[in-house]
């Protein structure tokens, strides 16, 4: 299978890798999209510092005669996987691929306890459906950092030399609040406004939670019936959709928004094995192609953010207890919990600070949950507002009370729209405080277009020649996922999984069930593949609750 998205770089290939853009990138009024845009931009600004670019959702990778760069946005949209041991490295923002390559190369491929036994520590979701530190369950290979990137240089003989460079530090700046939060609302509208202007078309998920209304917020300038600007919902969330009933009622809106595409080839091998190379031992929630080329020019407004409520719930001491709790075997709790725990010694970050938990949720919940972007671009491609570096370091300036009231978030609906602030939620919990109406730093209307450049636009948003019968390609693809997760379950009992809890799934999977919900279905599939590629058996676990 051969898919653009996925680079692989060793210190074995004589040259250094091709310049290519993945996904879009903002800096300061420009809009730069995909490999063309950044040839443009670069041609425009020859001069111009590619570690600088911070913002979007992007992998690029940027050579020379001599150097390399590859970076990712600064929350981590994109991941690269490292591999490093006696002078050989090897890296590719693909997991199964980089241990494909690994293999071809004659590294032996061994499990790393602590990294298969944390898919064993929750439910396969919030907890236990991603990584738990920086490592993976590959013994040797890690995940760069988010605000870190990679700089291939060559050195006196012409060998590779593999650095990653981490970030600048930045003193947080707690000043001009008001303004500066006025001005990323400015930007983002411009930027959607453009695209629009462009020819993209956007789907706006709203739910009956919190962070999906920004969106809708910020595509209230659009209402224009002319501009593709359409919402959606989940028809089969009880307690969401009345919500977004409202809300899209509030606009004169109805719920109806653009259908799926899938565009191009309809191999179905090839795209369960694109599946596979994106998520397979990284993150467990199944989701299939549409197709195997990329969709530039339909966008979901999606409400991915740098933090979540439930998440940061529990402080790091209490988390790793209860991540401990799942294992009958003393060594194998402690072993989770010490994992966990080393996550915020990779990153050198105070595990008693607020900001802690979310630093966690970025650089493993968030970057898999809404991230992978490439494969995105293959299915649903979404655009996150509120995964920005500039949110981030807004909100990192509040205290943590005004952090855990979602101040930043009343601040930003306030600007776009004050009668955000009143239409209810999915849940009473989320209806903001008096305290937070009232530490709000504006009254009355705000402008929330202002005196903001038009974003120029590099690159183009190009829909493919023609569709393919995405449907078909989706059920057979799921299809080939439950074939595969039959013959791998009864592997699951060795693991302790309990053989009622098996028979449920594979119940489940002879009905035809939605794939996602099934990721123990895809942690069978994913312990399987691995050990077809290992030099070792898996590991034996014994978990709490599964006899």
């Amino acid at each position: 299978m051969t898919v653009d998205a996925i680079f692989t770089q060793t210190s074995r290939d004589e040259t250094l890798p091709e310049s290519r853009m993945l996904g879009l990138a903002y800096y300061g009024d420009n809009i730069i999209s995909g490999s063309c845009g950044l040839i443009s931009f670069l041609k425009d600004n020859p001069e111009f510092d590619i570690e600088r670019l911070s913002e979007g959702r992007f992998l690029v990778v940027a050579s020379t005669a001599r150097k390399s760069i590859i970076k990712v946005d600064d929350l981590a949209q994109n991941t690269v996987f490292v591999y490093r041991s006696n002078g050989y490295w090897a890296i590719s923002n693909s997991l199964l691929t980089l241990v494909y390559r690994l293999k071809k190369d004659g590294v032996p491929i061994k499990f790393y306890r602590p990294g298969v036994l944390s898919f064993f520590a929750g439910n396969q979701s919030m907890w236990g459906g991603q990584p738990l530190s920086l490592n993976t369950l590959i013994e040797g290979v890690s995940i760069l950092p988010a605000g870190c990137h990679l700089e291939i240089t060559k050195n006196h003989a012409g060998t590779p030399v593999l650095k990653q460079i981490e970030p600048a530090p930045k003193d947080l700046d707690e000043s001009n609040y008001a303004e500066r939060l006025v001005q990323w609302v400015r930007r983002a509208r411009m930027r959607l406004e453009a695209m629009a202007a462009h020819g993209v078309e956007f789907n706006v998920g709203v739910s009956g939670g919190m962070d999906s209304r920004l969106n809708l917020g910020l595509v209230n300038a659009l209402r224009d019936p002319t501009l593709p600007v359409r919402l959606r919902s989940d028809k089969s969330k009880s307690q969401d959709l009345p919500i977004a009933e409202q809300l899209a009622a509030h606009y004169g809106l109805k719920l109806k928004g653009f259908p799926d595409r899938g565009w191009g080839s309809s191999d179905t091998e090839d795209a369960y094995a694109l599946w596979q190379r994106a998520y397979l031992g990284v993150y467990l929630p199944a989701q299939t192609p549409h197709g195997l080329s990329p969709e530039q020019s339909r966008y979901i407004l999606h409400g991915g953010n740098f933090k979540d409520r439930s998440y940061r719930r529990h402080g790091v001491d209490k988390r790793a207890r209860i991540l401990s709790r799942a294992f009958t075997s003393q060594d194998d709790g402690k072993l989770v919990a010490d994992e966990f725990k080393e996550f915020f010694l990779q990153r050198d970050i105070d595990p008693s600070t607020s900001l802690a938990m979310d630093q966690h949720y970025v650089d493993t919940r968030s970057r898999f949950h809404t991230g992978v972007h490439w494969f995105g671009e293959y299915t649903s491609p979404l655009m996150t507002p509120h995964l920005s570096s500039e949110l981030f370091s807004l909100y990192r300036g509040l205290s943590s009370e005004a952090q855990n009231a979602e101040q930043l978030l009343y601040d930003m609906l306030y600007i776009l729209d004050p009668d955000l602030t009143n239409i209810p939620f999915d849940t009473p919990d989320k209806f903001f405080s008096h305290r937070v109406r009232a530490s709000c730093p504006f009254s009355g209307r705000v402008d929330s277009v202002g005196d903001v450049p038009e974003p120029r636009i590099y690159g183009a948003f190009e829909q493919p020649e023609s569709p393919s019968e995405h449907k078909t390609l989706r059920e057979s693809v799921s299809q080939r996922f439950r074939d595969d997760a039959q013959y791998f379950l009864p592997e699951l009992k060795r693991f302790g999984i309990a053989s009622e809890r098996i028979g449920e799934v594979r119940a489940h999977l002879e009905a035809g069930g939605r794939v996602r919900q099934m990721p123990l279905a895809s942690l069978a599939v994913t312990l399987g593949v691995y050990a077809e590629a290992a030099s070792e058996s898996l590991p034996d676990i014994s978990l709490c609750g599964s006899s």
